[in-house]
């Protein structure tokens, strides 16, 4: 049982569509069996029985959550870079043999143990930043055994991690080099996804749905399967071009389509009508400078938005979420009460959780973070140079 006393500011985002930022000065909290047990202003009514943590004036907010992440690798792509700073293109580069494909290769080398004792080293430089919920995607394997070893190794992270990990098979990021394109997909189709559902190795599926990789028709009857299968799906959607990712993402009823930056209007206005999250990666662009996605489309449209770092060993190495949401301001739009929310609310949003979950309410499990701050406004501004002074798990 914990009690957090002297919070000087405890704040927290209604989240949506038009998130609002919730706050209450002098704050008591009281948690009890990992639930929110009640809080109030003042002083509480009683201390005994709790720990007491004394929060001396400082800002209180729900942990961070980063709903896109490709944090299990294996080998170092730093030297492209490089390449891209002396004027290369993503798009070069893996025409060339890096990129996915270069990855692929270093993963299927490493064994079970070492990618997931790299993964676990990367997991904890985010809790530093005050991420505790985390989603995780394979797609370094593009073959089934490998594809299986990488969601395995996720679970090895979800039984030794104090955190909230979501896992999602990317099985179809791209077509392997030593299989054609649709005798993969048939295969991730008929044997890969009936054993990862009846091993419960992932949450979601998702699909990298781009001009040269994937297309809505070459994977729907996938998406169709694993949604059969009970799995809940997410997007890969228009990153360098428009290629339908937006509407077929509405179509599926995807809980999220991340990257969006040439969706066009037709397919954002769907994604709104399915309740598809939007997920904003400006990370991606701060590397490989192609576009940001434009937050005021995706306003326009009546979309709710959120912000993942898309933490990979090519196009983000970035593990600072609180930096790629303030950058997510600057450069897509965000306004400063949805740049707290994409983090946050929106966050968990897009990965299924129930809006009411995410809130600070009696009954809810939620991590906290302790910021040297003494308003959420501040937190925002700081772009992310800042950690937490502490991070409770009490979910």
């Amino acid at each position: 049982m914990i009690l957090y006393t002297n919070i000087g500011e405890l704040s927290w985002s209604t989240g949506g569509t038009k998130p609002q930022t919730k706050k209450l000065s002098n704050v008591w909290l009281r948690v009890k069996d990992k639930k929110i047990l009640g809080f109030g202003t003042g002083k509480p009514e009683t201390t005994s029985g709790y720990l007491s943590i004394d929060c001396k004036g400082r800002l209180l907010t729900p942990a961070l959550i980063d709903c896109h992440t490709h944090l299990v690798f294996g080998g170092d792509r730093s030297a492209e870079f490089c390449q891209r700073l002396r004027g290369k293109t993503y798009q070069e580069i893996a025409a060339e043999g890096g990129g996915i494909q270069f990855s692929v290769t270093q993963t299927r080398s490493k064994s079970e143990d070492d990618l997931y004792a790299t993964a676990m080293h990367r997991l904890e430089k985010f809790r530093r930043r005050g991420v505790t919920t985390i989603e995780i995607k394979s797609g370094y394997g593009l073959s089934i055994d490998a594809e299986l070893k990488m969601l395995r190794v996720i679970q090895r992270l979800k039984a030794n991690s104090d955190m909230k990990l979501f896992s999602t098979c990317l099985a179809l990021h791209d077509a392997p080099k030593d299989m054609g394109k649709n005798a993969y997909i048939k295969a991730c189709t008929d044997e890969l996804l009936p054993k990862i559902a009846a091993d419960k190795l992932a949450d979601f599926v998702d699909v990298f749905l781009e001009k040269g990789y994937f297309s809505e028709s070459s994977v729907d009857t996938f998406m169709q399967t694993a949604t059969q299968l009970g799995l809940k799906v997410k997007v890969h959607a228009d990153e360098f071009a428009d290629s339908g990712g937006a509407s077929a993402a509405a179509n599926w009823k995807a809980v999220s389509a991340d990257h969006l930056q040439a969706a066009n209007p037709e397919g954002l206005s769907k994604m709104a009508q399915a309740n598809t999250i939007a997920v904003l990666l400006p990370g991606t662009s701060l590397y490989t400078r192609i576009p940001f996605a434009s937050a005021t489309k995706m306003r326009e449209a009546g979309l709710a938005m959120a912000v993942g770092s898309d933490y990979n060993p090519g196009s983000c190495a970035i593990e600072n979420l609180a930096f790629l949401a303030c950058m997510a301001g600057v450069h897509c739009g965000l306004t400063a009460e949805e740049v707290f929310a994409s983090v946050t609310t929106n966050a968990g949003m897009a990965l299924g959780i129930q809006k009411e979950k995410l809130q600070v309410a009696e009954g809810n499990s939620l991590d906290f973070c302790l910021w040297p701050f003494h308003s959420w406004e501040q937190w925002v501004a700081d772009a992310g140079q800042t950690m937490p002074m502490e991070t409770y798990i009490n979910s």
